[in-house]
């Protein structure tokens, strides 16, 4: 089966959604390529399209040096409710600020270390390891941050739109009293 062209509505921010990439071209970018045999649909890990999390994305509230592949789903698209699938290649002590996602998440350790706590203020002390193969799942709006001990390369799946909300700003959009639970 041929692969399809995906039109994605880019949408990731500080506050609700995101800094939108409208273009055709930008947001065909996004989508990695999968082959499709009947219902299978197949990515290897070559054939990943990793984009940098702070200029690619254009994400402010992540650092530079994080990359970013959709393996399956339209993940940033506000209009998309189905299943999803993101890989994250985060270098050693890169730090994930306190946030909220508005659906679940469930995480895997692919490679690496990654340590997640939960609150909504960044302490290190109040973390909990997850090494390759571990898995933990995050329900809606529930404010988590984490760091990675050495490069770490961790896959988060769930419901579409994936969205962050950052909970470092003063952005009344970000607070959790926005958050309305949806999963």
């Amino acid at each position: 089966m041929q692969a399809r062209v995906i039109s994605i509505a880019l949408c990731m921010s500080l506050s609700l959604m995101v800094a939108c990439a409208s273009k055709a071209g930008e947001a065909q970018a996004l989508a990695t390529k999968t082959t499709t045999t009947d219902s299978l649909e197949e990515v290897h890990v070559g054939q990943l399209h990793w984009l940098d999390l702070h200029d690619d994305m254009k994400i402010p509230f992540f650092a530079k040096g994080g990359s970013l592949a959709i393996v399956h789903g339209l993940p940033f698209d506000s209009t998309y409710h189905g299943e999803y699938i993101v890989r994250f290649d985060l270098p050693k002590g890169y730090k994930v600020p306190p946030h909220w996602h508005p659906m679940a998440e469930n995480v895997t350790v692919l490679e690496g270390e990654y340590l997640l706590g939960n609150g909504a203020t960044y302490d290190l002390t109040k973390t909990t390891a997850y090494k390759r193969g571990d898995y933990g799942h995050t329900p809606a709006c529930a404010p988590q941050y984490g760091t990675t001990t050495v490069r770490t390369v961790i896959e988060v799946h769930g419901e579409a739109p994936f969205a962050f909300h950052n909970l470092e700003t003063n952005d009344p959009r970000d607070a959790l009293s926005q958050c309305s639970r949806r999963q």
